[in-house]
């Protein structure tokens, strides 16, 4: 019998956990789809720019700085959108016959 999710740290002595949880998996669907608004949007330029299709100011390195900025963006909510979903997954509600804990492994 798997008895790791039966303790947790700050458990009283004769406290038992009834019930586990994570909250529902619709509080991240905003992260998602932003996530993949900024996805297309960004193979969209990467598409225009490509085809050189990309509308720009006579000058390459003004082209080239657009294109560093989309793609520094891009890593960042990448970033945070991956962030979101492991602090989604390690937060866990625990119910015990005393108290209702929420918990941040």
């Amino acid at each position: 019998m798997n008895n790791t999710n039966k303790h947790f740290k700050g458990q009283f002595q004769y406290e038992e956990v009834i019930c586990t949880f994570r909250r529902h998996w619709i509080v991240i669907l905003p992260s998602l789809v932003g996530f993949f608004i900024v996805l297309f949007l960004f193979a969209f330029i990467v598409f225009l720019d490509l085809r050189g299709n990309f509308p720009t100011i006579d000058s390459a390195s003004y082209s080239k700085g657009i294109f560093l900025f989309i793609t520094v963006l891009f890593i960042w909510l990448l970033h945070r959108f991956f962030l979101r979903i492991f602090h989604y997954y390690l937060k866990v509600v625990i119910i015990t016959n005393y108290r209702i804990v929420d918990l941040d492994k």
